[in-house]
C-alpha cells in the first residue's frame, strides 16, 4: 500500500488479465494457505501501468481504504532523490511467484 487506497504491484501480473473488477487485494494476510483473522479483501477498480519499461510498476486503486492496524500499513516510497550505497540495508516483502511459475512465497529480505 502506497496510499490509503492505492497499491503497488508488478505489472507482469496484469498483463493477461488488466480488468479490474477481476481483481481483489488481499492485505494482512501472513501466510498463502488459510486465513488471518486480521487479513481484509479489497476491490481492485482501477489498474494503471506504468508505460516505462524500465519501472514494470501498476498502480492498483481500491474500492475503500483498509483500516490501519499492527497488520497493515503503507510503505514509503522513494521520491527519486535518494541515493543508496552498496551495503545499505533495505527490506522489501511481498507475495510472487518465481519465473517457473512455482509457489508462491512471501518474499523478505534485505539486498
Amino acid at each position: 500500500m502506497v496510499a490509503e487506497d492505492y497499491v503497488m504491484s508488478d505489472a507482469g501480473c496484469f498483463s493477461s488479465q488488466s480488468d479490474a473488477s477481476q481483481w481483489t487485494v488481499i492485505m494482512g494476510r501472513l501466510k498463502q494457505s488459510g486465513s488471518n483473522p486480521n487479513e481484509v479483501t479489497l476491490k481492485v477498480i482501477n489498474i494503471t501501468m506504468s508505460n516505462l519499461t524500465a519501472n514494470n510498476v501498476a498502480i492498483l486503486r481500491l474500492a475503500s481504504q483498509p483500516t490501519l492496524s499492527d497488520y497493515i500499513q503503507p510503505i514509503c516510497v522513494d521520491q527519486g532523490s535518494s541515493t543508496f550505497s552498496i551495503g545499505t540495508q533495505c527490506w522489501v516483502a511481498g507475495w510472487g511467484r518465481d519465473q517457473g511459475g512455482g509457489e508462491s512465497v512471501c518474499n523478505t529480505g534485505t539486498d
